[in-house]
């Protein structure tokens, strides 16, 4: 008696589970290629999600970058705000000490003049002290910082007025 496998009968059959096999191959393959191109896919999302991570990071990084200028040069303007500030103070101090010390001496005079009974030296006194009076320190001041602003500032609105 012949074999099942050698038996012509059985040749449908064992073509049939060569083909049944072959199909299942051909399945496990278009799987597995579905797999690949699945993954390519995911992997190629991935990597445009990382580009668009990193955009979004230099941006940020530009963003805090300017910010940061931004507070530097802000907190240089207020410090020089401070300074001038500082020394327009201390130049009001010393205009109006300067202003006080010509008073003073006018007074000097006019004293010395009421006591020697020299009128033209009294006369002389309250000329003084009436040209120190008529001047007001601040003129000169506000000058030269309107001065300072038409060259520093291109705002025509800006006054200063003391």
């Amino acid at each position: 008696m012949e074999s099942k496998e050698n038996n012509p009968n059985n040749l449908p059959e064992k073509i049939n589970k060569k083909i049944s096999k072959t199909e299942q191959i051909i399945k496990s393959g278009k799987s597995f290629a579905d797999n690949v191109n699945s993954t390519a896919n995911n992997l190629g999302l991935t990597l445009d999600k990382s580009k668009e991570l990193i955009g979004n990071i230099n941006d940020l990084k530009k963003t805090y970058l300017e910010s940061e200028k931004i507070k530097s040069d802000t907190t240089l303007g207020l410090e020089k705000i401070k300074q001038n500030h500082q020394t327009i103070n201390k130049h009001i101090d010393i205009e109006y000490k300067k202003q006080k010390q010509a008073m003073d001496k006018a007074e000097n005079v006019i004293d010395s003049g009421l006591d020697s009974g020299n009128l033209d030296l009294v006369k002389m006194g309250l000329d003084s002290m009436t040209g120190v009076a008529n001047h007001n320190p601040m003129t000169d001041l506000k000058n030269h910082l309107d001065n300072q602003i038409v060259n520093d500032f291109d705002d025509d609105d800006f006054i200063i007025e003391i």
